[in-house]
């Protein structure tokens, strides 16, 4: 894929895919005949390059000699990580890149020095309130995940990425208001919403192996990301006193992050193995299946 219009670079902190977020707005911005690259985390084996129809994914190379625990480690979404920043700037020359899309706010300083430095936009996407989620979650693990954790300092971050970024977008109203209320000095700021096409994800057909294996059972279901500001403990406890009541009843967890261990944990200390289930990631054509078998979908924000 190669047009003729600008070259945009997006930053992601995780590995890509799956980020559905992140596909919707590079199948917009290819459909606008804009040439896309995403420079992505890599956890997996996956190649360094990988082209889709909606643009060209880029992950950080390993360093063959030092061992798959190294590289899972020098990848650690820190700005000044110099592998990041390595990449980034060689990007940034090799591909003649005019834009630089930056995926929520770890990541805001490769914007402003990409603006500061090599004169180039800089649009920060911001995917939630992260000062907020930072709170949320605490302060744990060594001091350098404290300091990166620190919601006060997130707060001082945002304040100047802000002042630096030539667009901002959020994926709420509430997001955009709570901004314009608390700094003076903003960007043009525009509302793109984690909302599916409806038009496409209603055509994709049901897997009936799903359809079968639910069609008896009580479902109740949540598809998303397991994090601690979503409070999953609570449907799990729910579930305990539930079953009581519908003896069919099954939880289903579609989805996958880093309180996927913790989950597990809550679901055997409640005793409800049996009717709580964690599926994982799934790719997204399925999602629309498991919402099909699901007498209620939760919706935890």
């Amino acid at each position: 894929m190669k047009c003729n219009n600008k070259n945009i670079l997006m930053i992601l902190q995780s590995e890509f895919p799956p980020d559905i977020r992140v596909e919707k707005e590079m199948k917009a911005l290819t459909s606008e005949r804009l040439n896309v690259f995403l420079l992505s985390n890599k956890k997996k084996d996956l190649p360094d390059q990988e082209e889709f129809s909606y643009g060209i994914v880029i992950r950080l190379k390993d360093v063959p000699f030092l061992g798959t625990a190294f590289n899972r480690k020098k990848n650690f979404p820190v700005p000044l990580n110099p592998f990041w920043l390595v990449s980034f700037v060689r990007v940034v020359f090799q591909k003649k890149i005019e834009v630089i899309h930056v995926h929520d706010l770890p990541f805001a300083l490769l914007g402003i020095i990409g603006k500061v430095f090599f004169h180039k936009k800089f649009v920060l996407d911001l995917h939630e309130n992260y000062p907020a989620a930072l709170a949320l979650w605490g302060k744990k693990g060594n001091i350098v995940s404290q300091i990166f954790r620190n919601p006060e300092l997130a707060e001082i971050y945002e304040k100047w990425s802000l002042r630096f970024a030539d667009a901002v977008i959020v994926v709420a109203p509430e997001h955009k208001a709570y901004l314009q209320k608390k700094y003076d000095i903003l960007p043009p700021i525009e509302v793109v919403g984690n909302t599916v096409e409806w038009g496409t994800y209603d055509r994709f057909p049901l897997d009936e192996n799903i359809v079968q294996k639910y069609e008896k059972q009580f479902v109740l279901s949540f598809l998303g990301q397991f994090s601690p500001e979503r409070d999953l403990d609570v449907a799990v406890k729910a579930v305990r006193f539930l079953k009581q009541e519908i003896s069919n009843l099954k939880l289903i967890f579609v989805g996958d992050g880093v309180y996927r261990a913790q989950l597990q944990k809550w679901i055997e200390i409640e005793g409800v193995n049996d009717h709580v289930e964690i599926i994982g990631w799934v790719p997204f054509e399925e999602t629309s299946s498991y919402l099909a078998v699901s007498d209620i979908c939760i919706i935890p924000q």
